[in-house]
């Protein structure tokens, strides 16, 4: 468990969360605006697709973490 606890900080001290948006402020506004109305066209035609967000964040701070074996060969 402190190997894991000490893995998360040593990683979350590296990562900057808004460092995308501090460098290109007018996309990520784009961005965050296309990205509302498709998901609200979404979560209409299916309302389970709302949780898709915190999976793209939990599969993200997974790989980050070295938790999700991702294959290396595709890159």
């Amino acid at each position: 468990m402190a190997e894991a606890r000490a893995r998360f900080l040593e990683a979350s001290g590296t990562f900057e969360p808004l460092g995308v948006v501090r460098r290109h402020p007018f996309l990520s506004l784009g961005g965050a605006f296309a990205a509302g109305i498709g998901m609200n066209r979404l979560v209409r035609t299916a309302p389970y697709l709302s949780l898709l967000p915190v999976g793209v964040q939990i599969a993200g701070l997974a790989a980050k973490l070295g938790l999700l074996a991702l294959d290396k060969s595709s890159k």
